[in-house]
């Protein structure tokens, strides 16, 4: 017959493994990721890629099926450090060689940058036009807490080196300047509840009557489609067609222009092959109504919107659910919408002056 000592122990031990508070091992949202891509995704995959698709090279292999599916994992856990800290800089590749523009407040912004230059060293190793090579570099600099940056600039003809120390920044999905005598709003991502009606206070804010006016949506990777289509209503007349969207299954959703007061147009949408998804259906929308003239380069080329979902064991799953279609039913994925001017290089081109040199176009 056992102790009453003994007895006590095996009351405490079977107590404390009752209420343990050791975590227990998160569950893999990979089953979930499975369901939504089979469910939800604009063109499914087969059952044979879904039974290949793992954990261990997740983000590749969303990619490769659509280049704009991510997996967004759980936050950090309290006491991790935080990776916000960043230099506001956009790297992106054009022409044979790395280019990169500061975001607007942000750090390199700053430090003087030009608003396009062309990345050549970055703390002092070469890039070797190798984005990806630039992102690991400037990732590895931020790390270190100091981002010297060679860059030259086009117009001016001459390289400089930029010393910049990183900060905790989040860009703005809309920002203004004067250029001359020409405002510029420019929208950086169209982000749910907040680029709409920042715009459309801004703009009515800011712009004058008779004032040149540039909506800038160069390299503006899109975000979320309805924010989109509100602004766009802001100047389309009430009740004619925006988009009509289709999903895998078929659904056709048609959306139009509300009614209320409209505003005046912008004089001129500046665009380029990184103005993609929400940002070149808006211009594509403001085009095919003759509202605003389109200046630049063409747009990407994706005419599709996703959705964002909340995993059940935390993080998010970005994925392609819409295709769109313009009110004349055409589609702008895969070959983009053109321009009404074309403006080579505008990728690559000063803001300044250039509204004396379309106003003679």
């Amino acid at each position: 017959m056992p102790s009453i000592k003994n007895v006590q122990f095996l009351i405490v031990l079977l107590l404390s493994q009752l209420f343990c508070s050791c975590p227990a091992q998160p569950l893999s949202p990979l089953p979930e990721i499975k369901t939504l891509l089979q469910q939800k995704a604009l063109h499914p995959p087969t059952k044979e890629w879904l039974a290949h698709l793992s954990m261990d090279h997740l983000d590749k292999e969303l990619h490769a099926f659509d280049s704009h599916a991510r997996y967004i994992p759980p936050r950090l856990p309290a006491g991790t450090p935080s990776p916000a800290f960043r230099i506001g800089l956009d790297i992106f590749a054009y022409k044979s060689a790395i280019w990169a523009t500061p975001e607007p407040g942000g750090p390199a912004e700053q430090q003087h940058l030009p608003e396009v230059g062309r990345l050549e060293r970055v703390n002092g190793v070469a890039i070797d036009q190798d984005l990806q090579r630039a992102s690991k570099l400037i990732d590895k600099a931020i790390a270190d807490n100091l981002v010297i940056l060679q860059i030259s600039d086009r117009n001016e003809g001459h390289r400089q080196e930029y010393r910049i120390r990183p900060a905790k920044y989040t860009a703005p999905s809309v920002s203004s300047r004067e250029i001359g005598s020409a405002l510029v709003i420019r929208i950086g991502e169209f982000v749910s509840h907040e680029t709409a009606p920042f715009f459309s206070g801004l703009y009515t804010t800011i712009g004058k009557k008779g004032t040149i006016t540039l909506l800038d949506l160069r390299g503006c990777p899109g975000g979320d489609l309805f924010e989109a289509l509100e602004i766009a209503g802001l100047f389309v007349p009430a009740g004619l067609p925006l988009i009509t969207t289709y999903d895998q299954k078929g659904k056709v959703h048609t959306y139009l222009s509300p009614a209320g007061d409209k505003l005046s147009a912008p004089t001129y949408i500046l665009m380029d092959i990184r103005t993609a998804s929400a940002a070149e259906i808006l211009a594509g929308i403001l085009k095919s109504y003759g509202i605003s003239r389109l200046v630049g380069d063409r747009s990407y080329g994706k005419c599709e919107s996703q959705t964002i979902y909340n995993l059940a064991g935390g993080g998010q799953l970005w994925l392609t659910t819409l295709a769109v279609r313009f009110a004349d039913d055409s589609t702008c994925s895969q070959k983009g919408v053109q321009p009404d001017i074309s403006y080579p290089d505008i990728s690559i081109a000063r803001l300044s002056g250039i509204e004396k040199k379309l106003s003679k176009r």
